[in-house]
């Protein structure tokens, strides 16, 4: 199991509007792995993410954008230590659904399913926690 959580702050100085922006990203994973060799490893499950962005403009309205994220995905591991490793993301399945609420303008809603092996490097670092990892 893992958890992963983001938080980006950043400030644009624009010559209309200076804006702002904050995000919080928290995801949630379990992982099953299955060693090939003592350093190398496949890895899968199911994980869960929510996306929570919100853009302040001085002179216009606030947006917010929100994002659910199920799947699962398969990665494949080499370990650099006994317990530190790196992945690389092979293939996923995921559902996804996204809103925006500006409060001036209509927002919009989506929902995609999406299904495939992996166009882009998509690298993880890791630690494994336990008993029983690398006997």
């Amino acid at each position: 199991m893992g958890l992963s959580v983001s938080s980006v702050r950043s400030k644009t100085d624009g010559d209309i509007s200076k804006a702002s922006t904050y995000a919080l990203v928290p995801s949630i994973a379990l992982r099953r792995h299955l060693m090939l060799t003592p350093k190398l490893g496949i890895a899968g499950g199911p994980y869960a993410l929510y996306a929570f962005n919100k853009t302040n403009y001085p002179s216009e309205e606030n947006t917010e954008f929100k994002q659910y994220n199920i799947g699962a995905d398969l990665h494949i591991e080499y370990f650099l230590m006994q317990r530190f490793g790196v992945s690389a993301r092979l293939f996923g399945v995921s559902y996804s659904k996204m809103r925006t609420d500006p409060t001036n303008y209509s927002g919009f809603k989506s929902s995609s399913f999406n299904a495939g092996l992996t166009n882009q490097l998509s690298l993880r670092f890791f630690y494994v926690f336990g008993k029983g990892f690398g006997k």
